[in-house]
């Protein structure tokens, strides 16, 4: 099947958000796991073991919070092909709660809407020491929104923080490719 996004570690959340699924299946109006597991999912093009947790979550819709809620319509956005829908509903939820998963759903959704400036603004307000370790995805993204945006030396700049982090990501490493052929 074809691969998603967010491959790295995704088989290692589908284990913890599997068990936190199952360690709270009793507790009411909680459905964070469950929506954690169904990213888990998407991210690697598991379609096929998402649909039924989504379905759920639908049929639970008055249980779940404004948060869990915008996250369930993101999900559904995706599942449908509306990338304005998913775009709205995470910067709906990371307005609730700015964390990272919502951040950077929406600043994928921006890229794709051909709205690098808005993937930039996003971006900028995540906490790279904290929460990125690892991850060089962020850099990939927000490298390629710079050269959207015809802004190659800032895009030169990011890609050459990145590298120091991640000398040996194939990723990172187009990206400065990328960034300097520009």
């Amino acid at each position: 099947p074809e691969r998603g996004f967010f491959v790295p570690e995704v088989n290692v959340n589908q284990v913890k958000y599997s068990r936190a699924f199952t360690l709270t299946t009793n507790i009411p109006d909680y459905h964070l796991p469950r929506i954690l597991l169904v990213f888990s999912h998407r991210n690697v093009g598991e379609w096929a073991e998402a649909e039924p947790l989504v379905s759920e979550l639908e049929r639970r819709r008055d249980e779940l919070s404004p948060y869990e809620s915008y996250r369930v319509d993101q999900l559904i956005a995706i599942a449908n092909g509306d990338l304005e829908g998913a775009y709205i509903a995470a910067h709906q939820a990371s307005s609730i709660s700015p964390e990272f998963g919502p951040v950077m759903d929406g600043a994928v959704y921006a890229i794709a809407l051909n709205r690098p400036q808005e993937a930039i603004e996003a971006m900028q307000t995540i906490d790279t020491s904290r929460v990125l370790i690892g991850w060089t995805q962020y850099w990939e993204l927000l490298t390629a929104a710079r050269h959207m945006l015809g802004e190659h030396d800032e895009e030169l700049n990011v890609a050459l923080k990145a590298r120091a982090q991640y000398p040996d990501s194939l990723g990172v490493i187009y990206a400065e490719s990328r960034a300097r052929a520009a």
